[in-house]
């Protein structure tokens, strides 16, 4: 199971927000990968020039970081095939949606 806090600035001392929820073997790896590359994420700045809110636009995942990732931590070099990545670009998808609509 995976604890994942509602708010990561709220005290680590305190259970209240906190969501549990299962993960299926078949998807662990996949879930340990996009944990992984969590400081891999690109994304632009769009800063309007007559002033107001800047918006940050996510583009996804830099490929080349994740596969440095997949290469060097031993829990992934077996998984040759593409279906864990697959399963990382599915994940990638549903974060951009929620990343990208709360922009």
């Amino acid at each position: 199971m995976i604890l994942i806090a509602d708010d990561p600035d709220e005290p680590d001392d305190t259970n209240s927000a906190l969501d549990i929820f299962e993960v299926l073997s078949d998807n662990w790896d996949a879930v340990c990968l996009y944990l992984s590359c969590q400081t891999q994420w690109v994304r632009n700045l769009i800063i309007p020039p007559m002033g107001g809110d800047i918006v940050t636009d996510w583009r996804g995942l830099n490929y080349p970081a994740v596969d440095v990732v997949i290469n060097r931590i031993p829990q992934f070099k077996h998984s040759k095939d593409t279906e864990l990545f697959i399963k990382l670009q599915i994940m990638e998808s549903e974060a951009l949606n929620a990343l990208n609509k709360n922009s």
